[in-house]
């Protein structure tokens, strides 16, 4: 497989204040120079346009410095270019410029402890990523967006309760169902708490709007709870305040924890009754709620908002089951602790430790350059029989991960592919091959005689 050119960018992290100390430090370094314009071709807010024009112009002068050098022979030697030491961030952090998109928050580096000691081991990779999905919350920014952006659906609980009384009805041929939000939080205040304490030395940090659900619980139209667990408590409530102690490494943890907390919280939702016997939830039993949560993670109140709406959900009246609990975490978080346990009882499969640089592939193929592996990755042979067209059926589409997932399971009939990541135009190219089997343009295996019957 030929090589490719991996571009370097030293700058990569610094911020722009940064890459003007270095446009001072290396005025009169025309490769120094070369190397800050680069970085800066990556990226256009205003004061980066502004100061790649500057950077522009010192070259220019540092070239026709060094010509007119080169001229009287008398050139000196500059020095060799190193890159950049890493840049410590103050805890002042310029506020982000507007028109930003929002973006889950990251863990970011400690700005005054040393970094921890990093290693490759399967269980801390799990650990790390499962850290940074614990404080990737579903954000929101007004109630409505929790329910597809519909305004109908949100219910307001500041003056009286939906379910007090004669109650509201259902849509035909539905069951109602409530998702009551037992408390938010504001996302750009928490970030910028958090920044208070943790360096980000992005080059242009995006900006921290809306709110995240503390926990929610479920409730019939009678305003009962549901069959537990009936409610569900958000990872990044969870994760704030451990992070705010300077505790990340505790953010693994978050599965285990969870269980816990959300059964508490549900005990404390149904009172001392049986679960037979559930009074409707009040006020009370919402305020008492709330308080808890407030107590039990440890989160700054001043952060937080009191319960002040529920989302209206309609099941199927043919259906027995309750609606699932609001989205207010990843949903990578299963997987990841699915994984992080396969590891640890000796369970995890090839592909997986493939996928997480515990083994390394025996040999690895570029599909933009070797047709007979581009042939084999896109054959019939490795497609489902389910999914061949027929009659009254749909014909051959793609899909994102189509390829890729197909590659993998292929790999457990004794194929050699393993782990298999399709992207940009090997993704493209393999979805260009896709073409009806009497196709000139289709491949070897796609040949009329090598493709199944058609109904």
């Amino acid at each position: 497989m030929a090589s490719r050119r991996v571009v370097s960018r030293p700058f990569f992290n610094a911020g722009i204040e940064d890459l003007e100390q270095e446009l001072a430090r290396c005025a009169t370094d025309a490769e120094c120079l070369r190397r800050l314009l680069h970085e800066l071709s990556y990226r256009s807010t205003p004061k980066a346009l502004a100061l790649k024009v500057r950077v522009e112009k010192a070259i220019e002068a540092a070239e026709h410095s060094q010509h007119s050098h080169s001229a009287s022979n008398s050139v000196p030697s500059s020095p060799p270019y190193r890159p950049p030491a890493p840049i410590e961030t103050s805890r002042s952090s310029s506020p982000p410029p507007p028109g930003q998109a929002d973006a889950p928050t990251q863990v970011f580096v400690r700005a005054d402890s040393p970094s921890p000691e990093v290693t490759n081991t399967p269980g801390s990779i799990l650990d790390a990523w499962t850290a940074l999905e614990v404080l990737s919350p579903q954000i929101f920014r007004r109630p409505e967006d929790l329910a597809s952006g519909d305004r109908r659906a949100v219910a307001s609980l500041e003056e009286k309760l939906p379910w007090v009384g004669i109650g509201e009805k259902a849509r035909p041929n539905t069951r109602l169902f409530y998702q009551v939000v037992l408390g938010t939080m504001g996302f750009g205040a928490a970030i910028e708490r958090l920044l208070s304490l943790y360096a980000d030395s992005r080059a242009e940090r995006p900006a921290a709007r809306g709110e995240v659900v503390l926990a929610a619980v479920t409730v019939n139209r009678e305003g009962r709870l549901v069959e537990r667990p009936a409610a569900a408590v958000s990872s990044f409530a969870w994760a704030v305040p451990h992070a705010l102690r300077g505790d990340l490494t505790s953010l693994a943890a978050w599965r285990a924890e969870e269980g816990k907390i959300t059964e508490a919280l549900d005990d404390i939702l149904r009172g001392s009754t049986d679960d037979d016997d559930n009074p409707a939830l009040s006020r009370e039993m919402m305020k008492r709620a709330y308080e808890w949560l407030l107590t039990r993670l440890g989160l700054p109140p001043d952060l937080t908002t009191p319960p002040r709406f529920a989302i209206r959900v309609y099941s199927s009246f043919r259906g027995s089951d309750s609606p699932e609990p609001l989205l207010m975490s990843s949903f990578f978080l299963g997987d990841l602790a699915t994984a992080r346990t396969m590891f640890s009882e000796g369970r995890a499969t090839d592909n997986l430790r493939l996928y997480v640089g515990e083994r390394t592939p025996p040999q690895t193929k570029d599909l933009l350059r070797d047709q007979e592996a581009l042939d084999a990755a896109v054959a019939p042979g490795i497609t489902p029989p389910a999914r061949w067209p027929g009659r009254g059926r749909h014909p051959l589409v793609s899909c994102n991960r189509r390829p890729s997932i197909w590659l993998s399971r292929s790999s457990s009939k004794g194929a050699s592919w393993g782990s298999t990541a399709l992207r940009g135009r090997a993704r493209r190219r393999c979805y260009a091959i896709w073409w009806p089997p009497s196709s000139p343009r289709a491949p070897r295996s796609c040949r009329p005689s090598t493709t199944p019957p058609r109904h």
